[in-house]
Formats: structure tokens, sequence, C-alpha cells
């Protein structure tokens, strides 16, 4: 009863979670990435036959991601194409990074009410919605981070620094080896390690040998890892999917749309106000609540003492940064690649909010209003997304099963363009999750 008390508001934000995401309420897998690695493990039983065919695909598209490899093999023995058990995996990891924020948030000195609110934010938002749906690296190294975060929480202060270094250092291999463009997320980590805080003032640290040490392991681990990783996709086929970083030039409109997926928590975001002078009431009504998220977070970080913005701010504009810069060379435009970066957002808008979401502070209900209908957006945002991606899948599972109908289809036409070269086309995708699920053998046309 004790942690129920306490962690009402954690408890409380996975229940909505549930009810937005609905992991029980899934008879379908989407395609993407199911028609490729279920595929590519082969037909042994042998759980490292398995892990190694789906290793040897992704290499060959230039991709070293093993600890997401092994979470791919590891699924696809336990459910294979049961979609549900899927679904409950994707909600515990996301269950797992809400409850190390919690945490964290707890130990800097955020209150329940503004950690519940900027955390049922990140998870509702775009970035992270697609996440709570389909297989990918960003959860594991977000949980890794977050766990690195606690390690080099006061770091400066603490007597088991050296095990705190190894610990970090262990947790940046892991990020690397989840999703090795993630490693981006690496300078705002030692940048977290250099600062204590002290009753909510934030301070830079005195130098010492055991940042000296910190900063030595965790560059030497993070070489080695991404000698192999950038060995790995430059011998990689031109057409492959690492083979698409940069081969275009930089959309710049990008850099725009990215920070906007990481700061602005509901749809539609403000580039709608590029349509104002069309129709200035409807759009600006449209775009009024994040507007007033904007408003919001800057008078309210304006009004806190520097000693407890200016770090804070600084941490999570960094964080988000490196990850909307590491992803501009990307011709992609997944929402979800986002998702890790987003978090930082909800790093600083927690120190900007927390005293007004305070028990006594005068502003706290209408602050807590106008956060409440941001959730409330966000959430429909999230439902949408979700209703999209399991539209698309029964979609594709009628296909599946109107070919399985004929079983001597050897040849399927695709009509459907490949959105991004190097990520196997919907008939490929379409073609691999079909003979796995039902025997069907069909070439991709």
């Amino acid at each position: 009863m004790k942690y129920v008390r306490t962690n009402w508001g954690l408890l409380f934000l996975l229940v909505i979670c549930a009810v937005v995401y609905r992991p029980w309420n899934a008879p379908h897998l989407p395609l993407t990435d199911f028609g490729i690695f279920l595929e590519a493990r082969g037909t042994s039983h042998n759980i490292l036959s398995q892990y190694a065919g789906i290793a040897s695909y992704y290499m060959s598209e230039g991709r070293l991601c093993l600890i997401t490899f092994l979470y791919m093999a590891l699924g696809s023995a336990a459910f294979g194409t049961w979609a549900p058990g899927w679904h409950w995996t994707y909600f515990v990891l996301n269950s797992i990074v809400l409850a190390l924020a919690w945490n964290l948030f707890a130990k800097i000195g955020i209150n329940r009410l503004t950690a519940f609110v900027v955390l049922a934010l990140w998870a509702m938002m775009g970035p992270t919605a697609e996440l709570w749906i389909r297989p990918a690296g960003e959860p594991i190294a977000l949980i890794l981070f977050l766990v690195a975060l606690g390690r080099a929480l006061n770091y400066a202060d603490a007597v088991d620094w050296k095990r705190r270094a190894i610990v970090i250092a262990v947790c940046a291999a892991g990020i690397i080896l989840s999703k090795e463009m993630l490693v981006v997320l690496l300078p705002a980590g030692w940048l977290f390690s250099r600062l204590t805080v002290r009753d909510g003032a934030w301070s830079w640290a005195r130098w010492s040998y055991r940042d000296t040490y910190l900063l030595g392991v965790v560059t030497t681990v993070a070489v080695v890892i991404m000698i192999p990783v950038i060995y790995v996709a430059q011998h990689a086929h031109k057409s492959s999917y690492a083979g698409q970083y940069g081969i275009s030039s930089i959309a710049w409109r990008s850099l725009f749309d990215r920070f906007e997926l990481a700061l602005v928590p509901a749809a539609p975001r403000l580039h709608w106000l590029s349509g104002l002078a069309s129709d200035p009431t409807w759009t600006l009504v449209r775009v009024l609540p994040n507007i007033m998220w904007i408003a919001m977070i800057v008078i309210a970080a304006a009004a806190v003492k520097r000693d407890r913005m200016l770090w804070p701010l600084v941490f999570g504009l960094l964080w988000v940064t490196t990850g909307v810069l590491a992803y501009l060379p990307w011709p992609g435009q997944g929402l979800f690649y986002m998702m890790p970066f987003a978090a930082g957002t909800m790093f600083f808008a927690a120190h900007a909010l927390n005293g007004p979401l305070s028990r006594r502070n005068k502003n706290r209900r209408p602050v807590f209003l106008i956060s409440a209908a941001l959730i409330v957006l966000a959430s429909l945002e999230a439902r949408t997304t979700i209703d999209q991606y399991r539209l698309r899948a029964n979609l594709n599972a009628g296909v599946i099963d109107a070919i399985a109908v004929h079983p001597n289809t050897t040849e399927l036409l695709a009509a459907v363009p490949d959105p991004l070269p190097g990520t196997g086309g919907w008939a490929n995708h379409l073609r691999g999750f079909g003979a796995v699920e039902k025997g069907i053998h069909v070439t991709e046309w």
C-alpha cells in the first residue's frame, strides 16, 4: 500500500496508456520489420541459428544492432505471429521507461503531479505512439540511457563512483548496440554526470580524477563498439538501408519538422500556421493548445531561479538537438525516430512546471487544465496512429488470406511504391510475412 500511495501517478499513467494503446486488442501484426526478420530467422528451431539469420540479414543492410536482433529473435521464438504477445512486450518496455523516468524525477525533486503531466505527454505524443505498437531499438536504448542517468546523478559526490562509471559504460555499449544512431545520447549523459543537484538547485561540479576516469572508460567503450558498427555500415551494398544515410541533399525543412516533433506534444503542430492567411480563425483554434504549451513553458521557466532552471534547460536542449541533427542527413521522416529525444523536452519542461504545479501555487489549476487538454489531444493523436496501423495490418492480413486460397500462386503484383530504398518494399514485406504465417511462397514483382 505504501508503494501505491507513493507512486499513484505512475500507476494511473500506466492504466491510461493501457486504455489508449490496448495491447490486448491486436488481431494482426504490421508488415514492417515482421515481414523481414520473421523470414530471415530461417526454419531452424535453434534460437542461436534464428539469431544468426536475423543478424546476417540486417548486417547485409548495414545494421549492427545486436541487442535489438536478440529482442527480435527471442520475441519471434516466444510469440511467432501472435500479435497480443508482441504488443504486451512493447507495453512492458515502455512501462519500464516510464517507471525509470518517474524514479529519476523523484530523486531530483520533481513533484508527482508534474512528473505525471510531463510523462503522460511524452507517452502520448506523436514520436512515442508508434513504439507502443512496433518492435524497435529505441525503447531498449532509452531504458539503458535512463539507467545511466540514474548512475550519473550526483556522480561527483558518489562514494561508489568507480562502480557507477562501469555501469554507465556498459549502458553506453548497450545503447549503441540497441540503435547505433543513439550514440548521440552520450554527450548529454556526460553533461549530466558533470552536474550536481541539491534541493532543486543545479551546479557544475569541480573536475576531478573520477571525471577523467568516467570520460576515458565511456569513450573507450563507445569507440570500440562503433568501429564494427561503422565497418558494417560502410561495407553494405549501396542500396542498403544504411546506405541511404547522407545519400541525398539535406532537406533543411526537416530540421524544423523534427524539432517540432520533439518539442511540441500534440497535433496539429505549428507548421499549420502556414495556412493562417487563408483561414486565420480555424488555423489559430487548431494550433492554440500548442501555442499555449510553448507560452506556458517559457513563462514558467522565466520565473524559475537560474540555479534551478539553467542547467536542466541546457541538458534537455542538448538531449533534443543532438538527435535532430543526427537524423538531418536521413531521408526518412519516421515519427518514432524522435521518441528518445522528445524525452529531453519533458526533462526541462518538468523543471519549468514544477513550481506552478506544486500544491500551494495559485497557478496550479490553470496550468494543470492546459496540460490536461494537451494530454487529451495527444492521446487522440495516439489513437489515430494506432487505428491507422491496425487498419493497414487488417488489410494486409486480408491480402495474405486471399493469396493463401490459391496455393499455386508464384508471383505477387505490387502497385505500392517502396517509400525508402533499403526497406524491402511493401511486396517484399508481404511475401516474407505470408511465407511465415501461411506457408505462401511467392516472388516479388
